[in-house]
């Protein structure tokens, strides 16, 4: 755990706009447990299981420019007949769908709120990317006017993360094409010696 001192240390010569969230993120969910000199992280902060705040941004023009600093993370089971539909969604959607989680990836935690309740719509089948690039822009005026939607402010989906409970989102995919015609699979042997074994480099 990080202390307040080294992560003010740390920070001091980030842009104005990281700092800012820094504090922000501090005083909401406590020290972060890790840090670096470009990011500093927190893990299970309810109701994320990982929360990312960068140094450097990344530019981003939609619903307006911006800059993704911060990425927040949730345990989700993805369906990857719909990867195709989230990333014309929105391209700050990250999918893991090895690890079974979803993130965002925007400037603020309420505009990642907005996208990962959009994402789950549309990962559900119940909107279209269209629209849910359409609810975003008309989202973005209760931002201005500083309105509480619940769209904005809390989940409307259960992350696969619960505190004192997990549920598996994770997805190891099936074993690959030749042992599968060959009705063949992994040895225990096998599988070590695949972890062990020294990178190939084609020269």
């Amino acid at each position: 755990m990080q202390t307040l001192s080294s992560i003010q240390h740390i920070i001091s010569t980030w842009p104005a706009r990281s700092r800012r969230m820094a504090d922000y993120l501090v005083e909401q969910y406590g020290m972060p447990h890790e840090a670096t000199d470009s990011q500093i992280i927190w893990h299970y902060n309810s109701p994320w299981k990982r929360t990312i705040l960068y140094r450097d941004g990344v530019p981003h023009n939609f619903p307006k420019a911006h800059l993704d600093i911060l990425e927040q993370v949730v345990d989700y089971r993805i369906r990857p007949e719909k990867a195709t539909d989230l990333l014309l969604f929105n391209g700050s959607i990250l999918l893991d769908r090895t690890r079974g989680e979803m993130s965002a990836c925007c400037g603020s935690e309420r505009m990642n709120v907005l996208l990962l309740n959009q994402a789950h719509e549309i990962m559900g089948g119940r909107k279209t990317s269209e629209q849910g690039r359409d609810e975003i822009i008309n989202l973005m005026g209760t931002f201005r006017f500083h309105w509480l939607d619940t769209q904005s402010t809390e989940l409307n989906f259960v992350p696969g993360y619960i505190r004192d409970q997990e549920r598996d989102t994770a997805d190891p995919d099936m074993r690959g094409s030749q042992y599968l015609r060959q009705g063949l699979a992994y040895t225990r042997e096998e599988e070590q010696e695949e972890v062990n074994a020294p990178p190939k480099y084609s020269h």
